[in-house]
């Protein structure tokens, strides 16, 4: 039988459903390799690059961390401080972050300390109830989303081993520029 013959009754026997079949694998396979397949080099090729640059962006930044006049370290470190937000906006914000955490807030102890430089630090004691897990989340979510925080001291009770509600009491401090503070 020549070759003619031989896809002729192919398609016969594959009927117009086999054909069509075949017509879509074969446009898969097309679109596969003349479409997917660049994009993802492509994808990868711009990955690699943006890596490097980081990398380059990190390497300048040490450098220029360790090149840098002690001025103008000093300059950058107070930078740090210049938020734009007041100590009622983080205060606010630590409180929405107890609640979406699960914890409880009692009232606070706030004391506002001064010093001789241009950072005051305003210290907050903070009596915490909730579980360990929701406890630790708040505190680690709070370090996160408020720059300027710094967790200074936490201890945690429990009346019993078998009570999962745990009462904690965290020492955090809010470090602000002199004409931020309140």
């Amino acid at each position: 039988m020549t070759p003619l013959g031989l896809l002729k009754r192919g398609a016969y026997e594959l009927g117009a459903l086999g054909i069509a079949a075949l017509a879509f694998f074969a446009a898969a396979a097309a679109l596969q390799t003349y479409g997917v397949k660049p994009l993802q080099e492509r994808s990868e090729a711009l990955e690699a690059r943006i890596a490097r640059q980081a990398e380059q962006d990190r390497a300048s930044n040490a450098r220029f961390a360790r090149d840098a006049a002690p001025a103008a370290k000093l300059s950058a470190f107070y930078r740090f401080f210049q938020t734009g937000e007041k100590p009622t906006d983080w205060l606010a914000r630590l409180d929405s972050i107890a609640h979406a955490s699960g914890v409880e807030l009692a009232a606070a102890d706030y004391k506002l300390q001064k010093t001789d430089s241009r950072l005051v630090r305003y210290e907050i004691i903070l009596p915490l109830t909730g579980s360990y897990a929701h406890i630790r989340q708040f505190l680690e979510n709070s370090l996160q989303q408020i720059p300027v925080l710094s967790l200074d001291e936490v201890s945690f009770r429990r009346r019993s081993a078998a009570e999962s509600t745990v009462r904690a009491q965290a020492r955090v401090t809010l470090h602000f520029l002199k004409d931020e503070a309140p």
